[in-house]
């Protein structure tokens, strides 16, 4: 199942597993470009929600922050005719772009750290307007710059072609709402 807390439940897999039928009895579910245009089948965009049914607070073209693939436009193989979704791909805020622009999710970046997360209490990676990502680690100990050195490198050849560098910090900023997010991409 696909939802989020603002529409609640947004599509749903079948049994034919060939993506998620999309709740069209209460919600139109639009996958869109950067320019709010709908996508193709098989392209990604960022989700968009209006809900046909919460007269109290409605919303319109609501861009909930998830990015998706939009899904077949054939009937599916279960027999309904529902609208589907291919897969969703994470948050907008989530995502980071390798060199050659591709989508990278950001729980890819626990790979990075994999190696030492008994030695570490919090990571960070942020993407900067030029692209290039830095890692923040808050160590439990000292950590050698041997493997601050194997994270960078990890990092780079998840985000091919990207400069990744790695600091370490003894804490990691909060957001407004204070809540740490493992991925910022700076806009």
């Amino acid at each position: 199942t696909y939802g989020c807390r603002e529409v609640m439940m947004i599509a749903a897999e079948c049994e034919a597993h060939e993506g998620m039928h999309v709740s069209m009895e209460n919600l139109v579910v639009e996958i869109v470009d950067p320019d709010g245009n709908p996508v193709r089948e098989g392209d990604t965009g960022e989700v968009v929600v209006t809900d046909l049914h919460n007269f109290g607070q409605p919303f319109i073209r609501y861009a909930n922050g998830d990015i998706a693939t939009a899904g077949p436009e054939r009937r599916c193989p279960c027999g309904r005719a529902l609208a589907r979704i291919q897969s969703v791909q994470g948050r907008i805020s989530e995502t980071l772009r390798d060199g050659n622009g591709s989508a990278v999710s950001g729980i890819a970046l626990s790979f990075v750290v994999q190696s030492v997360t008994s030695s570490i209490r919090q990571f960070q990676a942020v993407q900067h307007k030029d692209r290039s990502v830095t890692i923040s680690i808050v160590p439990v100990h000292d950590l050698p710059p041997a493997v601050l050195d194997e994270i960078r490198a990890t990092g780079e050849k998840l985000l091919n072609g990207i400069d990744v560098a790695v600091k370490v910090v003894p804490e990691l900023p909060r957001s407004a709402a204070g809540k740490h997010h493992l991925v910022v991409v700076e806009r």
